[in-house]
């Protein structure tokens, strides 16, 4: 099985779990994630799993930014922001999104020096995670796409996966759409993909799946397939 046995230390790592209640807004989460960085980078085998949901907020990754010319980037950020919602732009990978309640967000801070290496083994896996949340709550049709990072519901994305590695230590993470409201995705082309659309589990379902339904279901199986233990 691909997804079993890559820990490269002999003892099951133990990843802290900080639940963030209420909305969080986006700046707030980087400074988190910065700390939690530090101390993993402080504290080898300290990793921590953030789970959140933030307040609206557009986010742009280094390819919108390569992609764009000052000008047009800051006309972009001000359009966006006219909608209602923060605007930043991250060191994530990837281009546009939308993050808002109603949405499940996890960022993995992990030291991937305890881990296999491989940037792609960790994408694959988080990938992997999101396909088997979904699945227990329902939402068995769920695949990958050879060419797009997420997971999708036919030619919906439903889970979206962005991040960042740096020191061998990742920042950034995935976001599933639990609930939250789709007219945000429509003043973008999400994650540069214009002949996709985006859906969420209560859609796909035809019933309410609120955040607090799922996160114990991506935690449970965060845990079994990064093969750590996740404790509050």
């Amino acid at each position: 099985n691909e997804y079993k046995s890559y820990l490269s230390m002999a003892t099951r790592q133990v990843v802290q779990l900080i639940k963030v209640p209420g909305l969080l807004r986006y700046l707030e989460g980087l400074e988190l994630q910065r700390q939690r960085c530090h101390s993993a980078l402080a504290h080898p085998g300290s990793h921590s799993l953030i789970l959140c949901q933030h307040s609206p907020v557009y986010t742009l990754g280094k390819r919108q930014g390569r992609l764009l010319s000052p000008d047009t980037l800051a006309a972009e950020q001000n359009r966006l922001a006219d909608l209602g919602a923060e605007v930043h732009v991250t060191n994530r990978g990837g281009l546009t999104t939308f993050h808002g309640p109603g949405q499940l967000v996890a960022y993995p801070i992990l030291n991937l020096n305890f881990f296999k290496r491989s940037p792609r083994w960790y994408v694959n896996l988080l990938e992997e995670t999101l396909i088997r949340t979904c699945g227990e709550v329902g939402l068995g049709h769920v695949t990958r796409d050879c060419g797009n990072v997420g997971i999708w519901c036919g030619d919906r994305k439903v889970g979206a996966v962005g991040v960042n590695l740096q020191s061998r230590i990742t920042t950034h993470g995935v976001a599933l759409n639990c609930c939250n409201h789709l007219k945000w995705f429509t003043e973008i082309v999400p994650c540069g993909i214009a002949d996709r659309g985006v859906t969420t589990l209560s859609h796909e379902l035809e019933r309410e799946v609120e955040v607090e339904e799922v996160e114990p279901v991506f935690v449970k199986h965060f845990g079994e397939v990064f093969e750590v233990e996740v404790k509050a």
